[in-house]
């Protein structure tokens, strides 16, 4: 049932960005719901609950739609956890908190904008792609709910193999694959686009953790930290092949490459602006990306991509957008003579199977009004 309104409104109206137009024509269609069928059809804003450990207990992070950049506080979103244990966290305890929040919130808005815009993919692919997301759902509330930590890593399982599918039918392949190991539908994928080869890390993982389907038939010991890991790793490429679609959709093709003097968003809508071509230390072709605005607006940080990831970035074509974008990073370069290392601000570009990401701990100072 909650899934009806916005199905009946991308039925009616298609591909329709989010903004006040999307909201006055959504709003009448959500409201017919609600009067029909009560709370049932109501939306409790949350896109998505994913598990996280803190103190080795699991609890389910409820994961808010937002829009734009928001400073949230990060335990008032996680479900049932004690007041106390919230109120004493360490440093240490809520830097890894605040970086797995930061994957999975990124990951699973990026799976939410995807199937709020799928109305470009064919009927079988929208079919793939809702059990894919059902299948993620279940792996988390039924970890929480009962601890079964096989059915939550065979659900991550399904989801990635679900998404891998959809990629082979988006590059024209109608085939049904009815193999269920990740890394040989992952290798016919990437034969078609190799710009997916840099996922091989996460599919190689998430096979390790179900390598057959004796997981889904049997007993086979596995920890709540391997299906919890096995649920971020699925995340992990869900996301970024669902916002590698989006993009390619944007741009109206799959080819993208990093060219100096042009301006880039990612699955955020972070800004970037790419300064020069440059190799990366494996030796393969990359590029200086300059990222700038958003929730830090004094100063400007450089990191080296490969091109390869250039499918994860979205050129801003709009001239009127581009120059919008040149003025604020020339009056921010100004005052920014020499781009920082992000390490010296408590910055770093993480990589794991889990997802990768540009950020860390950064301490503010906030004035409290006096009582």
């Amino acid at each position: 049932m909650r899934l009806r309104p916005l199905e009946a409104f991308k039925t009616l109206h298609g591909s329709i960005p989010d903004g006040e137009l999307r909201n006055s024509l959504f709003a009448p269609i959500a409201a017919w719901f609600i009067e029909r069928y009560g709370n049932r059809a109501k939306w409790d804003r949350v896109v998505a609950r994913v598990p996280l450990l803190i103190r080795e207990n699991l609890y389910l992070l409820a994961v808010p739609f937002m829009t734009g950049d928001s400073a949230l506080k990060l335990t008032d979103f996680v479900e049932d956890l004690p007041h106390e244990i919230a109120a004493n966290l360490t440093q240490a305890e809520m830097t890894a908190a605040l970086e797995t929040a930061l994957l999975s919130t990124s990951a699973v808005h990026k799976l939410y904008n995807v199937s709020v815009d799928d109305v470009h993919f064919s009927s079988e692919e929208h079919e793939l792609l809702q059990r894919a997301l059902f299948d993620l759902e279940n792996a988390s509330t039924s970890l929480k709910a009962n601890e079964d930590t096989q059915g939550a890593i065979f659900g991550a399982h399904a989801a990635a193999e679900k998404f891998l599918k959809i990629g082979i039918k988006r590059a024209g392949i109608s085939d049904d694959l009815i193999s269920h190991r990740l890394p040989k539908i992952f290798q016919k994928l990437v034969g078609l686009r190799k710009t997916y080869s840099w996922l091989n890390s996460s599919v190689d993982a998430l096979q390790n953790l179900a390598p057959d389907m004796n997981i889904r038939y049997r007993l086979v010991p596995r920890s709540t930290s391997e299906a919890v890991s096995a649920i971020y790793i699925s995340l992990n490429i869900c996301s970024m092949l669902a916002q590698i679609w989006l993009f390619d959709l944007a741009r109206g093709s799959e080819k993208s490459a990093f060219v100096p003097g042009r301006f880039y968003v990612d699955g955020r809508r972070a800004a970037f602006y790419c300064d020069r071509l440059h190799t990366t230390a494996s030796g393969d072709p990359g590029a200086v990306l300059m990222s700038f605005g958003g929730l830090t607006e004094s100063f400007i940080a450089e990191m080296v991509l490969d091109q390869e990831t250039s499918s994860l970035y979205l050129e801003i074509a709009d001239a009127r957008e581009s120059a919008e974008m040149k003025v604020q990073f020339e009056a921010l370069r100004q005052r920014c003579q020499t781009p920082i290392d992000p390490k010296d601000v408590g910055m770093g570009i993480h990589s794991t199977p889990e997802g990768s990401y540009a950020g860390g701990m950064m301490r503010f100072e906030i004035d409290k009004e006096p009582k």
